[in-house]
């Protein structure tokens, strides 16, 4: 007799998916993980196609910047 619970090995596929990354931007549009930081942070050293593919690879994957990671990774550590 079942009560209804799931257990351990059970889900209702309900679960969130993990966040996008710039590293599945990358590969949706086929470029590394470098060009895609390159195309966000405005550096020109980026072609316009490639550019273009990348923020419809932004689009089509539904990224979004995560502000607190961003923030993170802009900090640097104090000099000894």
């Amino acid at each position: 007799m079942r009560d209804g619970s799931a257990g351990p090995d059970e889900h209702d596929g309900a679960g969130a998916a993990p966040p996008t990354t710039i590293k599945d931007v990358a590969r949706v549009a086929g470029v590394s993980h470098t060009t895609v930081s390159r195309v966000l942070n405005d550096v020109d050293a980026v072609r316009p196609a490639t550019r273009v593919r990348v923020l419809e690879a932004i689009d089509a994957t539904g990224w979004t910047r995560d502000e607190t990671a961003a923030a993170l990774a802009r900090r640097r550590a104090p000099s000894p």
